[in-house]
């Protein structure tokens, strides 16, 4: 098949035939209602147009529209139509039409049937008389007042209504002052803790409080408002403070220690703790010491050692030494010393002072002094 345009363009030049139908080509149809549809062009024969049988044709711009089938068509029917009514019984429609060449069989152009969209009409009622005021909203100052009217006269049917409000209101003057009723104000600020650390394990907390007052507004006086409700006054625990320093305290002592030793000179001791109680954040440490040292004397003599009493005599550059037991005698010199003398398998006996005793009142010479500070090798 050739060029659409080009045999479009070469029927467009062709002479019209004497006698022949000239309209409108379209290249399809609406089967359903039964018109042309997609338009080619105008002024074409009808036998040009329906060389395609399936192309349809009008004669002139409000003729039928003529399928270029052979036979006759009917379309299909269309939708039924609405109700012919909105309540109680109707009829509703549907239409086809016959389009092609020639009629066609059978002459139904149009259905009816019957329809029912509501089984009744919506009837309004009507309102009954308004009934009396009723009492002010308020009983002081300005308030509302209201009416009421029923849909009763006579009731409405199907859904339907009385139009217009049942209810109406209108302005009420008691002519009395009301009352002021009191009202709190603003919480004040929180007051000190009264104390800046708590005790631990304690019941006793420091709290701290804040006020407020019935004054906004205060209660009026004539007439008499309500006074506020609630107290005045508001406590709060101080349980954000830290705990107290707790000083330390020494607990009591142990029981005393046996001597240190079994002969001579030694010492006991006793021990204390400082837990009574003990020290804690932050408090001082307990003063004084832990331990407690007491010198005992076991009145025995240590083996290997003696108690002797000498008398010495001299001058700066010499020195005798008398040596006897116990202190009964007298010493003939002017000074005697209280020694011990410690016993010694190697070398010569070694002696430590004890103490000097002046006879007189002089001082003793110097080699007595360097007894009193050292030991004094005595030949035996």
């Amino acid at each position: 098949m050739g060029d659409p345009a080009l045999v479009l363009s070469t029927l467009c030049l062709l002479a019209t035939s004497a006698g022949a139908t000239v309209g409108r080509c379209f290249s399809g149809v609406n089967t359903r209602l039964g018109v042309c549809t997609d338009l080619i062009g105008d002024g074409i024969e009808e036998h040009d147009c329906c060389l395609n049988i399936n192309y349809c044709f009008q004669a002139g711009h409000n003729g039928n529209s003529q399928p270029c089938r052979h036979a006759a068509e009917w379309t299909d029917w269309s939708a039924w139509s609405g109700c012919t009514v909105s309540c109680r019984e109707g009829v509703q429609q549907r239409r086809r039409r016959c389009y092609g060449k020639g009629s066609c069989r059978g002459d139904e152009v149009l259905q009816t049937r019957p329809c029912t969209d509501r089984d009744c009409c919506i009837d309004n009622g009507g309102w009954s008389g308004w009934a009396g005021w009723s009492a002010c909203s308020v009983t002081c100052a300005s308030g509302q007042q209201q009416r009421q009217r029923t849909c009763s006269q006579p009731p409405p049917s199907c859904g339907g209504q009385c139009p217009g409000s049942g209810l109406e209101h209108r302005h009420c003057d008691t002519q009395q002052i009301c009352p002021i009723h009191g009202s709190w104000s603003l919480w004040g600020s929180w007051t000190a803790c009264g104390q800046s650390c708590r005790q631990e394990r304690s019941r006793l907390v420091p709290v701290r409080r804040r006020t407020r007052v019935c004054n906004s507004p205060a209660p009026s006086t004539f007439p008499p408002g309500n006074s506020c409700t609630g107290g005045s006054m508001d406590t709060n625990q101080c349980n954000f403070l830290p705990f107290c320093p707790v000083a330390g305290n020494w607990g009591s002592w142990s029981a005393v220690s046996l001597c240190s030793t079994t002969c001579g000179i030694g010492k006991i001791q006793q021990q204390r703790r400082c837990d009574s109680p003990a020290p804690k954040h932050g408090g001082t440490a307990c003063p004084g010491n832990a331990n407690s040292n007491i010198h005992c004397n076991t009145k025995i003599a240590c083996p290997g050692t003696r108690r002797t009493v000498r008398c010495i005599s001299g001058e700066s550059h010499s020195t005798s030494v008398t040596s006897f037991r116990g202190s009964s005698r007298r010493c003939r010199t002017a000074y005697r010393a209280t020694m011990f003398q410690t016993a010694s398998e190697a070398g010569p006996a070694r002696w430590r002072t004890l103490r000097w005793q002046s006879l007189f009142p002089q001082p003793p010479p110097s080699p007595l002094a360097a007894i009193s500070t050292s030991q004094v090798v005595v030949n035996r």
